[in-house]
């Protein structure tokens, strides 16, 4: 678990107390895409206190892409354990810390569609895969009374289903006994006796819908798609409980930040690549898979 430093955060809400969510108008469909075809990384995930992109661990790809002609390259190496790993940060909507991104800036985005392409290098240890994307939301309070990531008020992991029974794990921060819980395949007959397993060396396309619940309702929807197939539907989540005076969040917010993490230790020289990353209030699909219309035979032209 990637423990953000208390005081960090302190410091973020105390620069961005008075500053009032002011929201402009909303947006509806894809309003986020990221697919690092401009060959830098100064355009996204780079937070002013929560991770960026940056070199050696990242850089972009040109020789192994999921769409395009590029993508993005995370680098681990041999004896990292998670605290090595670098990261990269996107605000969004109503976050508080910066940069937030123009479009639905000030946005209460409540239901989330996030989708990505990920590739692990063919040498890539699964016995040891970590997280790849932790999505999830900052309120105008810290939160070191309940662990972990104080800065946050709530989040969700999504890990690669090589070797492991569940897909997404939860932190609602409701107490240190039951704030956490996994999710595990439960649709289209996945479950954990038998699980989509991906595989090394090859793409595929992850959408993840968090939809968050009621003040002291547990109607938080959460769905994973891998490939277009439905693998986790769950309807039942909580994602986030009322501040209580001692733990709990403000309600108003919603998801507000996406990151790129790979928490994860490693014990050989391997990568990670991810393209196409997009943010959607709508499901996003990966369109037809059917083949393409062959060309007419024995047209004669007439002229």
């Amino acid at each position: 678990m990637r423990r953000l430093q208390l005081s960090a955060s302190i410091a973020v809400l105390a620069l961005y107390a008075g500053i009032a969510v002011n929201a402009q108008n909303p947006v509806s469909g894809i309003f986020f895409t990221e697919g690092w075809e401009s060959g830098t990384m100064t355009q996204s995930f780079n937070s002013s206190f929560y991770g960026s992109l940056a070199p050696p661990q990242f850089s972009v790809d040109s020789q192994i892409f999921g769409g395009g002609t590029r993508a993005l390259r995370h680098r681990l190496s041999a004896g990292m354990t998670g605290d090595d790993v670098a990261y990269g940060t996107q605000h969004i909507g109503d976050a508080r810390a910066t940069p937030v991104l123009a479009a639905g800036r000030g946005q209460h985005f409540y239901d989330l569609y996030i989708q990505y392409k990920v590739f692990y290098s063919s040498n890539f240890n699964t016995t040891s895969v970590g997280k790849t994307l932790e999505i999830g939301t900052e309120d105008d309070r810290a939160h070191g009374e309940i662990c972990c990531n104080p800065g946050f008020a709530n989040y969700m992991t999504v890990y690669p289903s090589i070797n492991r029974n569940w897909n997404v794990e939860v932190v609602n921060k409701q107490g240190p006994n039951n704030e956490w819980k996994g999710y595990v395949q439960n649709a289209s007959g996945y479950s954990p006796s038998n699980v989509y397993a991906m595989q090394t060396g090859r793409w595929y396309t992850m959408e993840v819908r968090r939809k968050l619940n009621d003040a002291g309702v547990d109607n938080g929807i959460l769905q994973v798609w891998i490939d277009g197939t439905l693998v986790s539907d769950y309807s039942n989540v909580r994602f986030r409980v009322p501040w209580n005076g001692t733990y709990g969040v403000n309600m108003t917010y919603g998801t507000n930040w996406v990151m790129i993490s790979d928490y994860m230790s490693a014990d050989r020289d391997e990568s990670v690549y991810y393209d196409d990353v997009k943010f959607s209030t709508t499901y996003i699909g990966v369109g037809s898979t059917s083949a393409p219309p062959r060309p007419p035979t024995n047209v004669r032209i007439i002229r």
